[in-house]
């Protein structure tokens, strides 16, 4: 037989696992900093390579930069499994939800760049902001969704932005948006654990 839950209990029960879900994306702020640096730091790659009088076309050299960080994100998670293998449905779904955007990046930035042209940036930082901005909205984070708002309008900006200055907006937009937001889970997720210390301290 079901347990059956009151509906005080069944709140109760849904506002812990969020908290959970949002610990555990400050847990992850590691990941959006190694993002936002490898995306910033390729798209600066490309629009000074756009600006050198030595090369003109658009070169995807950099964005090679890209896999790395799937890379780690696999070694990432895979380690963190292993080491916290609890379930938590929130998570699951936030996971997934970065899964699909990863796949639309990559596909999108590496096969559709010539059919897409001028519009490819507009859209690469539409997904990643939706993205940000859904995290944010699940796990009740005023930064994250703050950070999701700014990179959709952004993306929407980009679209009356020439095409050979469209790096530099994803580049400063990715830091801004993503590397900061990733320090500032980082050192929120730090703090937390510094507190947890002192309590089991102070209780010792």
């Amino acid at each position: 037989m079901e347990e059956q839950f009151s509906p005080q209990q069944s709140l109760e029960l849904i506002t812990k696992i969020i908290t959970q879900a949002k610990q555990k994306v400050n847990e992850n702020g590691v990941l959006y900093m190694v993002w936002g640096l490898l995306i910033s730091a390729a798209s600066m790659g490309q629009f000074i390579l756009l600006r050198s009088e030595v090369y003109k076309p658009i070169n995807f050299v950099p964005y090679y930069l890209l896999p790395l960080g799937t890379l780690f994100s696999w070694f990432y998670y895979r380690k963190k499994l292993q080491s916290q293998p609890t379930h938590n449905n929130v998570m699951e779904i936030i996971r997934k939800i970065w899964v699909v955007a990863s796949v639309n990046l990559l596909v999108l930035g590496f096969l559709f760049p010539m059919v897409l042209q001028n519009h490819l940036v507009p859209v690469l930082l539409l997904i990643k902001g939706s993205s940000v901005l859904l995290t944010g909205w699940i796990v009740l984070s005023r930064v994250m969704q703050v950070a999701g708002i700014v990179m959709n309008l952004s993306g929407l900006a980009a679209f009356t932005v020439a095409w050979n200055w469209q790096p530099l907006q994803l580049s400063i937009t990715s830091f801004v948006c993503v590397f900061l937001t990733g320090l500032y889970l980082w050192y929120q997720n730090k703090n937390q654990n510094n507190l947890s210390q002192t309590k089991i301290n102070y209780a010792l």
